[in-house]
């Protein structure tokens, strides 16, 4: 089940990782955070969330 589950979920994360940083990509991680609510990881998934909605984030990410 975890193997079934974990392959995707891990090609899913690549596309940021080996791309620049533009403005797709900073929405695309904020939906993969938001994917990572739906289990028992919410101590994990919330400072991670606050952090990437920061200014400083978005402005790296080009969009504001």
């Amino acid at each position: 089940m975890f193997l079934g589950l974990g392959a995707p979920f891990t090609v899913a994360c690549l596309p940021p990782l080996v791309s620049s940083p533009r403005p797709w990509v900073w929405a695309y991680s904020r939906v993969l955070i938001c994917i990572g609510f739906t289990g028992c990881t919410l101590p994990f998934f919330i400072p991670l969330l606050i952090f990437w909605l920061k200014p400083e984030v978005k402005a790296y990410y080009g969009k504001e």
